[in-house]
C-alpha cells in the first residue's frame, strides 16, 4: 500500500488481524514520512510487521491506474 494508505490502514475491517498473515509492505509517497511514524496502525503493529520498501516514486494514484486499465482492456 501507499504511505497514505498507512495512514488510514486502523479503519479497514479487521486491519489488526491481516498482519497475521503477511507483512505489510509500504511504498513511499510525497508528503507522508512524518506522518506515518505517528499513525495508529503503526504504532499498533510495529516496524516487525510493517515493511517500507525504497524505490523510485511515481506519482500516480491506484485508483487512476484501474481506472486507465479498465478504460484501455
Amino acid at each position: 500500500m501507499g504511505s497514505d494508505n498507512l495512514l488510514k490502514f486502523h479503519k479497514w475491517h479487521d486491519w489488526q488481524k491481516i498482519s497475521d498473515f503477511c507483512k505489510i509492505v509500504v511504498f513511499p509517497r510525497n508528503g507522508y514520512l512524518k506522518q506515518i511514524f505517528k499513525c495508529k496502525a503503526y504504532n499498533y503493529l510495529g516496524k516487525e510487521k510493517i515493511k517500507f520498501i525504497k524505490s523510485k516514486r511515481i506519482n500516480i494514484s491506484s485508483s487512476k491506474l484501474r481506472k486507465n486499465y479498465l478504460k484501455y482492456k
